[in-house]
């Protein structure tokens, strides 16, 4: 359960708060926190009539919903009832000056920001890589389901695409990696396919793999978890821990895969190798041969690092997901005696200490969201600002390398904003990301 937030009241002595979808009872007044058109409901306010509408807005895959009550009206035994929460457990109070109610007024922009390139540039860019983002997911489902087809012709159409990419990355040093919003749950082995593939070439590209051997490990990223394939739903999919029989048969995805890529001629052996290897570790406490240190080829550490960086932030449970940042700091602290440590360094040199995706606090009080990173520096990156005053289509994108009053005073998860500062930026249920110079494809 995560924590209650009381906004305050309303309009018509009407209160709000925030519950996780797992709480949504019948009878509720509930408010779905994204825009319309990404929901199945007619309208964004929805009274919860049956378990049917419960489950509609439990796959939906949103961290919280809001629950809308009239402390007048709902009343038991004469006293105040609140039907949004019917537990025992104990409201955890807000924080009020960290998470501001409807009623307090969050600080307009009071400056006009400049930088070098002009917000409208960035929002055109953003958008291209959207275009891009979606155009290039659908041609990695079509080589992922060739490849399950053990079709020669999908390798050789994979082979073609990495050998364009990789050609991009290596003759633009400079391209930008941009936030991609992407949000479709059904495809979500696919995004993990895509997002993995572009970090791991940006991080090959860094450590100055020849164009060849970035080629390669594209290929074994694109397809690391084609095994999944043949682990059963009831396994793959399940919300309670699992049993060591279900351990077992889940981390037999890495020899499935190599089986299902082995039957086609064309398939690169150094690939295959990191389909195999990618849940090894340098300590040895990974499988499925508990490989150790140099035992390690360099292109399955890349792969390692950045399929541990995306499980992170985008589980499958949308509310468990790490941010960003937190994803990082996490992998840094705990993970690097399991990960090349200097691999992962550059890896959060390539990201920046706020990755695309986090959602962060100025010190001037302003919310934004972290959309892009736009030179060597760490804590200086490209940030969308809220900013009511313009629509969210038209919101000021800043970089805090031309800001130099301005910087990061913390990072945020999406249930700790505002209602309506949630809902104009609008962050993304996955985190994904693309490179502007790949639009040349």
């Amino acid at each position: 359960m995560i924590p209650t937030l009381l906004f305050g009241k309303k309009k018509n002595e009407r209160k709000e708060k925030i519950i996780h979808p797992s709480e949504v009872k019948e009878g509720m007044l509930v408010k779905i926190p994204i825009s319309w058109f990404r929901h199945p409901f007619l309208t964004s306010n929805v009274k919860i009539k049956n378990k049917n509408q419960i489950e509609k807005i439990k796959n939906l895959d949103i961290p919280y919903v809001i629950c809308i009550y009239d402390e007048e009206k709902d009343l038991v035994n004469g006293k105040s009832a609140d039907p949004c929460n019917d537990t025992d457990e104990p409201l955890v109070e807000p924080n009020l000056e960290a998470v501001p109610s409807d009623e307090q007024s969050l600080p307009p922009l009071s400056t006009s920001y400049t930088t070098k390139i002009p917000a409208k540039v960035h929002h055109v860019k953003i958008q291209k890589c959207r275009k891009l983002y979606d155009k290039t997911l659908v041609e990695v489902k079509h080589l992922i389901k060739g490849v399950l087809s053990f079709s020669e012709d999908a390798v050789q159409e994979t082979s073609e695409m990495m050998e364009k990419m990789v050609k991009i990355l290596l003759e633009d040093p400079s391209a930008m990696m941009f936030l991609v919003n992407a949000k479709k749950k059904t495809e979500q082995i696919f995004h993990h396919a895509l997002n993995t593939c572009i970090l791991g070439l940006l991080l090959g590209r860094a450590e100055k793999l020849s164009a060849e051997t970035l080629h390669f490990l594209g290929m074994g990223i694109l397809f690391h978890d084609i095994g999944k394939i043949r682990i059963p739903k009831s396994i793959l999919y399940k919300e309670a821990p699992l049993t060591k029989s279900e351990k077992i048969f889940l981390q037999q995805h890495p020899q499935y895969g190599v089986e299902l890529v082995s039957r086609i001629n064309n398939f690169p052996e150094e690939a295959v190798k990191i389909i195999f290897q990618h849940h090894e570790l340098l300590d040895g406490t990974g499988y499925p041969k508990g490989l150790k240190g140099k035992q390690i080829p360099i292109l399955t550490r890349i792969a390692t690092v950045v399929n541990i960086y995306d499980n992170y932030c985008n589980r499958r449970k949308v509310e468990e997901s790490l941010t960003p940042h937190t994803a990082l700091a996490r992998m840094y602290k705990k993970l690097s005696k399991k990960l090349d440590r200097k691999l992962l360094e550059k890896f959060i040199r390539i990201l920046g200490i706020y990755p695309p995706g986090t959602i962060v606090l100025l010190n001037n009080d302003i919310y934004g969201i972290v959309v892009g990173k736009t030179s060597d520096s760490q804590h200086k990156p490209l940030i969308l600002l809220y900013d009511p005053s313009v629509p969210a289509s038209k919101a000021p994108i800043i970089s805090l390398e031309e800001e130099k009053d301005l910087k990061i005073v913390k990072s945020l998860r999406p249930s700790d904003l505002p209602e309506k500062v949630f809902y104009y930026l609008n962050p993304p249920l996955r985190i994904a990301y693309m490179v502007d110079s790949l639009e040349k494809m």
